[in-house]
């Protein structure tokens, strides 16, 4: 018997001991994910145990594991228990505990971290100054906010750049520490853009302040505010997302309201035309997700995904790398039950736990344990360790075996053509298999 086929026998026993230790057999893919957010070049997410993990660019820390070395699978944030929400912003992070507490780590150049410092970077979390009733947290390119209690209800702490009034403390003063704004105490949600900032008050009434050039308030103007402004045209409003320069709203209704720059489609009205003020996109919506110059929402009917947008980098998930001018249907997703999109890249959170991940993957934003950017979504290898190895729900398939006996062996290359995949199967090299097992299932010795 050859060396390389005692090799791989030997996988095959390994794997098949794993496969009976992992059951049963239909599987959650890589699961049990309760959170995500897709940031600039970084994405994090919760999991069902109360850790955070991170993956993709790590220029600054934003990762949170005391490096600047970026992974292109995800790696536990340290430090960091108890958490229930997380987001990921420009090249930083935050991190909303049970406790509410917020904890923010990475770059700090505008005191976005929180903690009453300015300057520098923060290679693992620290703690948010003066925030003990924290219920959510949003990040932008550089600033944060907090819905947090107060007395008699809800309100909103922002901190971070300030340049043209992202924090809405009506000055634009830098703000390392977080800032209570003057707004209702009645705040139920929040959502941080590039540069503005909007945010639900009862009853689904609208405030919006920060840069408004493109006319990303939603005031028919393009007027900047210092301050938090109604935006009177929609009620009541139940979702709300801010992207780079434009905004979606989603109503009772369920219909989704867009409004701001359109230069590549964006709002997705089929014009490319700029929105001062909100205008009618879509009805039958549940999940919305906006970032970058896409936006993303989730059909009532069957929870499948559609985008428009910018698509340059694949970000739309339709299989095409191109801008659209209104919705386009993503392949592969469905049943997904949240929805964020980042810079170049959007993720979606399906009702089993698992991710899927799509657009520019540069600095392995998306994941999967490569560096390819990807037009399509494809599963994230992350979670608690498990050997659903191509991502299509079915633990001890055949394709898993196989992937599973090649990488164990140390063969350089186990990519399977997509004839051999089932139809949800994502294809995995070698030595992306090997990295998982590694990082996630802390298997030591295997081949690089």
């Amino acid at each position: 018997m050859s060396t390389s086929l005692v090799a791989l026998v030997r996988g095959a026993a390994i794997v098949a001991a794993l496969m009976m230790v992992t059951r049963p057999a239909q599987a959650t893919v890589f699961g049990a994910y309760i959170d995500v957010s897709a940031g600039s070049n970084h994405t994090c997410a919760v999991l069902a145990n109360g850790r955070v993990e991170c993956w993709g660019g790590n220029a600054f820390g934003q990762l949170g594991n005391n490096t600047t070395v970026s992974s292109s699978l995800p790696i536990l944030v340290q430090g960091i228990s108890g958490a229930v929400q997380v987001s990921a912003g420009g090249s930083f992070s935050c991190a909303t505990l049970a406790d509410g507490t917020v904890w923010c780590w990475g770059m700090n150049s505008s005191g976005q971290l929180g903690n009453g410092s300015l300057g520098g970077s923060t290679l693992i979390p620290a703690q948010a100054s003066g925030i003990t009733t924290a219920k959510a947290v949003s990040t932008g390119n550089s600033n944060a906010c907090a819905l947090v209690g107060v007395v008699g209800g809800t309100g909103v702490m922002c901190w971070g750049f300030n340049s043209i009034g992202q924090v809405g403390d009506g000055t634009t003063n830098p703000a390392p520490t977080p800032v209570l704004l003057n707004t209702p105490n009645t705040m139920v949600a929040v959502s941080v853009g590039s540069n503005h900032t909007c945010a639900i008050a009862a009853a689904g009434a609208l405030l919006c302040w920060g840069l408004g050039t493109q006319g990303q308030l939603g005031v028919n103007s393009t007027a900047t505010s210092l301050v938090p402004i109604p935006v009177t045209t929609i009620a009541p409003v139940l979702i709300i997302e801010a992207g780079a320069a434009h905004t979606c709203a989603r109503l009772n209704t369920p219909g989704v309201y867009c409004w701001g720059s359109n230069s590549v489609g964006q709002v997705g009205d089929g014009t490319l035309v700029q929105r001062l003020a909100p205008v009618p996109i879509v009805g039958g919506v549940t999940k919305l997700g906006v970032g970058g110059n896409t936006t993303c929402v989730t059909a009532a009917s069957d929870s499948s995904v559609a985008c428009w947008g910018n698509g340059t980098n694949g970000q739309l998930g339709n299989g095409v790398d191109g801008n659209a001018q209104t919705f386009q249907a993503t392949k592969f997703v469905s049943t997904a039950v949240q929805l964020s999109v980042g810079a170049s890249h959007a993720c979606a959170r399906l009702a089993d736990g698992s991710l899927r991940c799509w657009g520019q993957n540069f600095d392995g934003q998306l994941g999967d344990g490569s560096l390819i950017s990807s037009n399509v979504p494809v599963a994230t290898l992350g979670g608690p360790c498990n050997l659903d190895i191509d991502g299509d729900g079915i633990l001890g398939s055949t394709t898993d075996t196989l992937l599973l006996a090649r990488a164990v062996a140390g063969q350089s290359s186990a990519t399977l053509t997509n004839a051999v995949l089932a139809p949800k199967a994502m294809r995995r090299t070698g030595s992306v298999v090997r990295g998982y097992l590694n990082t996630v299932c802390n298997m030591t010795g295997l081949a690089p």
